[in-house]
This record gives C-alpha cells, sequence and structure tokens, in this order.
C-alpha cells in the first residue's frame, strides 16, 4: 500500500485550510453584523428614551383631575393610564397620541386610589403616589 506523495499531501492541506478560513472568515462577518445590529438597537433606544418622557404632574383629587404632561422632544404613542388602589390596578385612560408638550388631562374618581402610572409604546413612564 502506498502513501500520498508529498505534493497531494501539501495541495489537500492547502485546500483544507483554505476552506477552514473562508468559513471562519464568513461566521465572523455574520457575528460582528450581529453584535453591530445589537449596538445600534440600544444607541438607537437610548436616544429615543432621552428624547422622550412624560409626567404626571399634578392631580387634583377633589375634582378628580389628572393632568400628564410630555416632557420630551419626540411623539408619545399609545398612552396607558392607571389607577392602583386596594381591589387592584384599573385602566382609566388612553391615549393615541399625545405631542411634545402637550397636556392631557384625564377625570377619574379617586377616592381610594392610591398609585397612578402611565405608560407608553416608546417605553417612558411615570408613577404618582397619591397621600
Amino acid at each position: 500500500m502506498k502513501g500520498l506523495s508529498p505534493v497531494i499531501a501539501v495541495v489537500l492541506l492547502l485546500v483544507i485550510s483554505v476552506a477552514s478560513f473562508f468559513i471562519y472568515k464568513s461566521w465572523y462577518i455574520s457575528y460582528k453584523e450581529e453584535q453591530l445590529t445589537k449596538e445600534q438597537y440600544l444607541v438607537e433606544k437610548s436616544v429615543a428614551e432621552f428624547l422622550s418622557s412624560i409626567r404626571i404632574y399634578h392631580v387634583d383629587i377633589e375634582n378628580g383631575k389628572i393632568y400628564i404632561i410630555n416632557d420630551g422632544y419626540r411623539n408619545l404613542t399609545n398612552l396607558k393610564l392607571y389607577a392602583i388602589n386596594s381591589s387592584g390596578e384599573f385602566l382609566i385612560g388612553t391615549k393615541d397620541l399625545l405631542e411634545p408638550r402637550s397636556v392631557w388631562v384625564v377625570y377619574y374618581n379617586l377616592t381610594n386610589v392610591s398609585l397612578l402610572y402611565v405608560t407608553s409604546d416608546e417605553g417612558v413612564y411615570d408613577k404618582y403616589l397619591i397621600r
């Protein structure tokens, strides 16, 4: 039985090495693109949160008025206002869009309500403790 000639062995080693290099390179490029996409998402999310802000800035308990302001620099969408009391959590108001520096006034009987909180699709929220 004869072995491989040295020339064929070298050629096979070169083919295996080159193929391995391209497989590794392909994996590395896709890995880096995935990492970049994650980092881009985190940066965009951070910027969006920086530019977005919501605040429950005044609660008139006697008249049942809740004032919510968009303190940010971009539109807020799909806002939801919740009230919490000893019976649980209740959705008491929704708003599709709140433009920057706009105020949303919600009317609700605040008897027995201990906490209010508002959320938006942009991930910003605020809480207001009623004493």
